[in-house]
């Protein structure tokens, strides 16, 4: 069972029953940070295979700590996962910047691949389509940054959904500064996206050689870059 299909409400109300039972400690932290909660099992094992493998692991092995860690990821990201779990959506702070929202959208895509988690993974994925495919053919509504570009090579798989996006969008603004940011004020960061994904650069430089009508229809539609949920129920009870 997934939140697709469900009311506001209807998520709501299966959010809540999800809520009683047992608790996980998770605890997340990258080099500068760390955050511990104390979530409802149920909740985790129905959004996440990583914690419905971990649960089961722990019990194959007679354990009887329910404390999982995540390492690599900020708090910050997480919490967009939690807000998620219980709400079906997220908000990110008012005083973000476009660039900075679009930076915890494909942060959240990078750990909803690493939870497998994903209805999650989508949601992240619709964010980073409607800000920059916005609907009615509407010009995009943030900027391509080279450091976003960077951490989609260094933390995704490549030719994932997510990387497969990110250079349609680098091909299809590539000649748009007021898109794509490429200048000398951060030409050194271009060089070593150059220089450590050579596919990256490689796929970016054989299709930005083709003609304009061939650029401006490289992105596709919104499903082509979603994660196909399978059928059944993914509850892990």
């Amino acid at each position: 069972m997934y939140f697709r299909g469900m009311t506001a409400q209807d998520r709501g109300q299966h959010s809540l029953s999800l809520m009683t039972g047992p608790a996980m400690e998770v605890i997340v932290n990258n080099e500068q940070s760390s955050q511990t909660w104390t979530l409802s099992k149920s909740l985790l094992l129905f959004h996440a295979g990583f914690f419905r493998r971990a649960n089961a692991f722990k019990e194959a092995q007679g354990g009887q700590e329910d404390k999982v860690s995540i390492n690599g990821f900020t708090p910050k990201v997480f919490a967009l996962f939690v807000s998620y779990m219980l709400y079906g959506l997220y908000h990110h702070q008012r005083s973000a910047g476009r660039p900075a929202r679009v930076m915890l959208d494909a942060q959240a895509w990078a750990l909803a691949d690493y939870l497998d988690a994903p209805e999650f993974k989508n949601y992240a994925m619709r964010e980073l389509y409607e800000t920059f495919c916005p609907w009615g053919g509407l010009y995009p509504l943030s900027t391509l940054k080279p450091q976003l570009i960077m951490f989609v090579c260094d933390n995704t798989p490549q030719h994932s959904p997510l990387w497969k996006f990110i250079l349609n969008v680098a091909v299809m603004h590539w000649h748009d500064q007021k898109v794509v940011e490429y200048g000398p004020q951060n030409q050194d960061l271009w060089n070593t996206i150059w220089a450590e994904h050579e596919d990256f650069r490689n796929a970016l430089l054989f299709t930005t050689n083709q003609d304009h009508t061939a650029r401006s229809s490289i992105i596709g539609v919104l499903g082509d870059y979603l994660e196909r949920l399978p059928e059944g129920d993914n509850s892990g009870q």
